[in-house]
C-alpha cells in the first residue's frame, strides 16, 4: 500500500466519521426532549399526587418514559463519544502520515535522561522527537512503557520479534480502533508513581 492510499484511507474515514457525528444529532435532540418532557411530567404529576387528586398510579407512564428516554439519551452520547474519539484518533494519524505532527502530541520530555548513550543524539524526547511521534498511549504507565522501550537496547530476538509483531498489526484497523477507544472517557489515567512507590516499599512484617 502506498502512502497516497494510506492518506486516502484516512480521510475516507475521517469523512464517515464526520457523517456518523452529523447523523446523531437528530437522535441526540429528540432523546433529550423527550427526557425533558417525560421528567417534566413527572414533576407536575408529582405536585398532584402529594395533593391527592390523583393516584400514584399516574407516575408509571411518564417515569417509564423517562428511564427509557434516558437510557436511549445515554447510548446515544456514548456513540457521538466513540466517533469523536475515533476522528482524533484518525486525525493524528494523517498528522503523522503527513509529516506534520511534531508539536501536537506528547514530547515525553519528563523521561528524558541527560546521561543516556543515545537518547539526545537520537532525539527520543521533546518536541518534534521519536516519542511524539509514536506515542499514542493513554495513560502515563503506557508512556513510561514506551519510554523504556526507547530507553533499553534489546536483544537482537527480540526486536525481531517486535517487528514481527508490529508488522501484524499494521493489517488490523479493527483492533487499533478498540484499542483506542477503550474506556468510558477519552482519558482513562493510572498514575505510575503510586505503584513505584508501592513495589519498592520495604516489606511487612506481621506477628503470627
Amino acid at each position: 500500500m502506498s502512502l497516497a492510499d494510506v492518506i486516502a484511507q484516512y480521510e475516507g474515514r475521517l469523512l464517515d466519521l464526520q457523517t456518523a457525528i452529523s447523523n446523531l444529532r437528530v437522535p441526540h435532540l429528540l432523546a433529550l426532549c423527550v427526557f425533558a418532557v417525560a421528567l417534566g411530567s413527572c414533576l407536575i404529576l408529582s405536585i398532584y399526587v402529594l395533593r391527592g387528586q390523583i393516584s400514584y398510579v399516574s407516575l408509571s407512564l411518564p417515569i417509564l418514559i423517562s428511564a427509557i428516554s434516558a437510557r436511549r439519551l445515554r447510548q446515544v452520547r456514548r456513540s457521538e463519544s466513540r466517533f469523536w474519539r475515533l476522528k482524533r484518533f484518525y486525525e493524528r494519524a494523517l498528522q503523522r502520515v503527513k509529516g506534520n505532527w511534531a508539536g501536537a502530541g506528547v514530547t515525553g520530555q519528563e523521561f528524558d535522561d541527560p546521561n543516556h548513550v543515545y537518547a539526545k543524539d537520537l532525539h527520543l524526547f521533546g518536541q518534534g522527537s521519536l516519542f511524539e511521534l509514536l506515542c499514542s498511549a493513554r495513560t502515563s504507565i503506557g508512556q513510561r512503557g514506551l519510554a523504556d522501550y526507547l530507553l533499553q537496547v534489546p536483544a537482537v530476538e527480540e526486536a525481531l520479534l517486535r517487528q514481527e509483531a508490529v508488522r501484524e498489526l499494521s493489517e488490523k484497523l479493527e483492533l487499533r480502533e478498540k484499542l483506542a477507544t477503550l474506556g468510558d472517557f477519552a482519558f482513562l489515567e493510572s498514575r505510575r508513581n503510586p505503584f513505584d512507590e508501592w513495589l519498592n516499599s520495604p516489606p511487612l512484617s506481621f506477628p503470627r
